[in-house]
Formats: structure tokens, sequence, C-alpha cells
């Protein structure tokens, strides 16, 4: 019994000493690695300052700069020769918001302001230039003409009485040329449909 407690014991005392070398093992290849690959990071890292902060280094990171800042410049240059060539005052405007959105000096919000002021511009111009090219006196005819071809006699009485004055007022010839052009105007057609019919 005492020779099997002997052994027993110097078992136990072999495991742990086996235990402690494999751990002693371990830990030893564990620190080799972290040696190897700190050294091979550090190397690394040493040649990649080395090389930016050399003179072709420096020299590759000038151009570098240099060709994004030319590419730049190019944008820019594209994007305002754009804005003179453009003709018509709101769409400059507009393209210069657009560009100054895109450039980031604008945000979206007052972009979209702009935006808005510049059709609601156009949609006034426009009618303010529909006004100028109307002519009053063709469109109170196609009124009157048209009144009488869809309205009743007094409407067709009215249309007579208006033609007698017009044509003492302008002339007969002057008014028969007159009326061929109303009947003729585009918008004619679209007031009286009839006439297609």
């Amino acid at each position: 019994m005492k020779l099997s407690m002997k052994l027993s014991s110097w078992v136990a005392i072999r495991r742990k000493i086996k235990c402690t070398a494999l751990y002693g093992l371990k830990a030893a290849l564990m620190n080799m690695l972290f040696r190897a690959t700190s050294f091979t990071q550090y190397s690394l890292l040493r040649t990649s300052v080395n090389s930016h902060l050399s003179v072709a280094g420096a020299q590759k990171q000038m151009v570098f700069d240099l060709n994004k800042q030319e590419t730049r410049r190019v944008e820019l240059f594209k994007q305002e020769l754009a804005e003179r060539e453009e003709l018509d005052v709101l769409d400059r405007a507009r393209l210069k918001a657009l560009h100054s959105k895109q450039n980031g000096v604008l945000s979206a919000v007052d972009f979209h302001k702009i935006d808005a002021k510049i059709e609601s511009l156009k949609k006034l111009r426009f009618t303010e230039d529909y006004e100028k090219l109307q002519d009053s006196q063709t469109y109170e005819w196609m009124k009157y003409k048209v009144a009488a071809e869809v309205g009743g006699d007094e409407e067709r009485a009215q249309f007579e009485l208006y033609n007698k004055v017009k044509i003492q007022e302008k002339g007969e010839e002057r008014f028969r040329l007159f009326t061929h052009n109303a009947e003729t105007d585009p918008v004619f057609e679209f007031l009286n449909p009839q006439i297609k019919a």
C-alpha cells in the first residue's frame, strides 16, 4: 500500500512537471510568435513611414495631391462654363444653385427653396409673355363669334351688331382681313370645337 501511494504520488508529481513543462513550452512559443509578429509589423510600419517621408515619397504624395486638386478644378471650370453658356437668367440661377449644392456650399433645403422660387418666376414670366402676345381685339371677336354659334338669337344679334360697329371703325376690307386672320388662329379653333365638326 505504501508502495502504491508512493507510485501514485510519483505519477502525480510527474504529471505536474509534465504540465508545467508543456505550459512553459506553450508560453515560450506564444512569446516567440508575438515577438515575430511585432517585429514584422514594426518593420512594415517603419518601411511605410520611411517611404512616405523620403524625397521620393514626398514627391509621390505631392503628385497625388496635385492630381486631385486639378481634377476638382476641372470640375469647377466645367460648372462655371455651363453657367456662363446658359442664356436664360433663371436657368443660370438654377444651375448656380445646383452647383453650389453639389459643392457643399448650399444645403439641400435651401436649394429646393431657391428652385421653387425660380420655378414660380418662370411661370410668372410665361404668363407675362403670353399676355403681351395676346391681341385683345381678336379675342373679343372670338368671344362674340363663339357665343353667336353656341348661343341663341340674342347672342347672334349681339354678334351682328358688333360686326357692324367694327366695319364702321375699320372699314369693310380691313375687317374682312381681320376676321379671316382671327378664324385661322389656333386659339379660335380651341374655343370653337364646332369648326372641326
